[in-house]
């Protein structure tokens, strides 16, 4: 019976396969290039899995940090060395960053990383347990961070972020938040929302029910787990909590 195409095809697969086992088989490898081998594959199923890494520091270079993993070269890009702004990679030198594998191409030998995605999950683990020590009607201080046109960012003193928009900064009529406030100042407001993860601040309701004297304001009905912090605003100085 005459051969077909397919079974030639699959003769000469065959054949291209013995010859590679071959090949293997007369150049064994050596004890290095075993451990890099063995390296590789383990890094192949850390990636897979989801499982995170540790690479110290070892350079610091412009485009970012270098160190080794399991005895592979990695790299971590500038803007993925953390959830924060870096002012220089020579500072993280020495450093340990946990991270999570992003590229792994064994044959190119590259190898990065992210550090930024493992502390973005960090960030937000501690957030939901920061959310779940507040409530709606809570009286707290904070800082001014960031101004916008409709509104303004207060990191208060727990380290989350809550929104003053710019309706809920006073009873006044005001077109900006700049014409009452400015960044770095100390305000107190009062928790109205939760929602999502996100905070809504007011500091306008505390002036309707103070009737316009937010130093008259009684927060002890407003604290049932407790104010954050005990600094003063400077709109509001001289009141302390309960």
């Amino acid at each position: 019976m005459e051969e077909t195409m397919m079974d030639l095809e699959k003769e000469l697969e065959e054949s291209y396969k013995q010859l590679e086992e071959d090949e293997q088989e007369q150049t064994p490898l050596t004890e290095e290039e075993e451990a890099e081998q063995n390296a590789w594959t383990y890094l192949k199923e850390l990636k897979a899995n989801g499982d995170t890494v540790k690479m110290k520091v070892k350079e610091a270079v412009a485009a970012g940090v270098v160190g080794t993993v399991e005895g592979i070269r990695a790299f971590i890009p500038v803007s993925k060395i953390t959830n924060t702004h870096v002012e220089s990679t020579d500072d993280w030198v020495g450093r340990t960053i946990e991270a999570e594998i992003i590229t792994l191409d064994k044959a190119n030998k590259k190898l990065v990383l992210s550090g930024r995605s493992v502390a973005d999950k960090k960030a937000e683990a501690q957030k939901g347990e920061m959310l779940k020590e507040i409530s709606v009607g809570q009286i707290v201080n904070g800082t001014v961070e960031t101004i916008k046109p409709y509104g303004a960012f207060v990191r208060m003193e727990n380290g989350l972020d809550g929104l003053l928009h710019v309706s809920q900064i006073t009873q006044k009529r005001i077109r900006t938040p700049y014409e009452v406030l400015k960044e770095g100042q100390e305000v107190r407001a009062k928790i109205t929302k939760i929602e999502d993860g996100k905070i809504s601040l007011s500091m306008k309701v505390l002036e309707e029910i103070t009737g316009g004297d937010p130093e008259e304001v009684d927060t002890s009905e407003y604290s049932d787990r407790g104010s954050i912090g005990t600094s003063l605003g400077d709109l509001l100085k001289g009141i302390k909590l309960d």
